[in-house]
């Protein structure tokens, strides 16, 4: 097994709260087990639909990068609170605190319908809301 596989991904058995803090701490430690791993398990979340438009990877990971969303890289804590949730949609508020600074996100996911991940929670966008 590659280092590649190690990163985890969404499965069926996961709440939206469980796929969210997954990639919360995933882009706590984000170069563990290697470079940019963290970004790349959030990617692996990411939706189809949030892939056609932030993808492929390498687009990606500048996007994280950039003074938007960097705070949710090698971050100190974090909390997590569920906002809205139906059968097929969720939001989910994280508080991050990174470098004396608190941001807050909001991620919004869906269950997917179809396709390889059919029945598991991924995320279709990010928000930061302060």
């Amino acid at each position: 097994m590659t280092e590649k596989n190690k990163i985890p991904g969404p499965e069926k058995d996961l709440s939206p709260l469980d796929a969210v803090e997954i990639q919360i701490k995933a882009m706590a430690n984000n170069d563990e087990p290697y470079k940019d791993a963290g970004i790349e398990t959030a990617f692996k979340f990411a939706s189809p639909k949030n892939k056609s438009s932030t993808g492929p990877i390498e687009r990606f990971k500048k996007m994280v990068k950039n003074p938007r969303y960097k705070y949710m890289l090698n971050s100190q804590s974090y909390s997590v609170e569920e906002t809205d949730i139906s059968e097929k949609k969720a939001s989910i508020k994280a508080e991050i605190e990174n470098k004396g600074s608190t941001v807050t996100y909001e991620f919004n996911l869906s269950a997917q319908d179809s396709g390889e991940h059919e029945g598991c929670w991924m995320t279709d966008s990010v928000l930061r809301i302060d």
